[in-house]
């Protein structure tokens, strides 16, 4: 079960990281979409997301790695 939660924490930043990098916009609307009605995400924010993107996939892949080289759970 341990090794289930690791593989979906795994997936979780590596599909996050992608999808901040890719769509920034989408992220700027599901976390302000209660909030502004007909805004725009300014570019520092579409940066900032970007760079939040790459982050989730390297902590992703080193994660990756330490389990593979001291194993899982």
């Amino acid at each position: 079960m341990e090794i289930l939660k690791e593989i979906l924490a795994i997936a979780f930043l590596l599909i996050s990281g992608i999808v901040m990098i890719v769509k920034p916009e989408f992220v700027w609307k599901v976390d302000h979409f209660l909030t502004v009605k007909d805004g725009e995400p300014t570019d520092l924010y579409i940066r900032y997301i970007r760079i939040l993107g790459v982050v989730c996939i390297l902590v992703a892949i080193i994660a990756e790695i330490v389990f593979l080289i001291y194993g899982r759970g």
